[in-house]
């Protein structure tokens, strides 16, 4: 797929235009600047994501899967603690993971698992990669 500035610069090489205007434009980020520090009014803090770990733990506790509530303090942790993408950590497996009994282990991101809704693919159909 060719980019329109593309287009242009090969207009330029055949000699059609004498130079490629978008070169011209200055293109100003409507991105407001980045303060460096962090909104703490917005942030999960540590209290704040050790209480969420407690209450999915009774997730699940009643129906035929008692594992769920497990499964999903696992998530959690990693998306918090190891700032791990929610892909990133539905793709860990057990062997990805090296913890010590004491202290900060390591996680081997090998795969992603991602999933595309279908709202924004253009066959309409949900993209699952996590098979």
């Amino acid at each position: 797929m060719l980019s329109f500035y593309n287009v242009l610069q090969y207009a330029v090489e055949l000699k059609l235009l004498d130079f490629n205007p978008v070169d011209k434009l200055r293109v100003q980020s409507s991105r407001r600047k980045l303060s460096g520090e962090v909104d703490r009014r917005v942030v999960v803090n540590v209290r704040q994501a050790r209480e969420l770990l407690i209450g999915v733990t009774y997730v699940g506790q009643r129906g035929k899967d008692g594992r769920r509530g497990e499964r999903l303090v696992a998530f959690y942790a990693c998306l918090y603690f190891a700032a791990l993408r929610p892909s990133e950590a539905l793709g860990l497996r057990e062997r990805d993971c090296h913890l010590p009994a004491k202290g900060w282990g390591l996680l081997t991101l090998e795969k992603s698992r991602p999933v595309v809704g279908k709202r924004y693919t253009d066959s309409g159909e949900v993209n699952d990669d996590r098979g």
